[in-house]
């Protein structure tokens, strides 16, 4: 359980961090399900994000083409699986632009197909693009805050966990000095 404390505690963080007010589309979302996939177990990393992605759409309020952006911030655990053997900066941006692009394919088609969009585009190959069109402003933003959080998620964790590994290490050293 140990194992996951910290990862959680930074979960937790991000949905309260989305629930305050800020830029359209710079969340951490797509983040957080990177950093689950990189860092909690296999069980967790698919759950946990998508319940924290859960919480905040029912706190903000329920729309339909939520789900669609549930199901990007699971492909972004499964891309957070590939940084669970090696984790540097580029790698990390890398998923980072990766899940942002899947979440804005995703979510736009979902607002075309079922949300807000049913009356705004029309049931066409022409809709879908003018409302891709449409999102290209958040696409940047969410590009932005992605990297933004991501890197925050990344490297706070990797500092705590470098600094509190150094800190078990003196104390040991430290402990064994007769």
């Amino acid at each position: 359980m140990q194992q996951i404390a910290l990862p959680v505690f930074f979960v937790v963080l991000s949905v309260i961090l989305r629930l305050l007010p800020h830029a359209w589309n710079v969340a951490p979302v797509i983040g957080v399900g990177l950093f689950c996939g990189a860092y909690l177990p296999r069980r967790w990393a698919l759950v946990v994000p998508v319940l924290a992605m859960a919480a905040g759409d029912l706190l903000l309020g329920w729309i339909p083409e939520h789900l669609f952006g549930w199901v990007a911030v699971l492909l972004s655990a499964f891309i957070g699986f590939a940084l669970r053997h090696k984790r540097t900066p580029l790698r990390v941006a890398g998923a980072s632009f990766f899940g942002s692009t899947i979440f804005f394919l995703l979510s736009n088609f979902g607002v075309w197909a079922v949300g807000c969009g049913r009356g705004f585009y029309p049931p066409t190959w022409e809709g879908l693009a003018a409302c891709y069109a449409a999102g290209i402003p958040f696409y940047r933003n969410g590009i932005a805050g992605d990297l933004l959080y991501a890197g925050i998620l990344f490297g706070s964790y990797e500092f705590l966990f470098r600094w509190s590994s150094r800190a078990s290490t003196v104390e040991i050293a430290v402990s064994k000095q007769p």
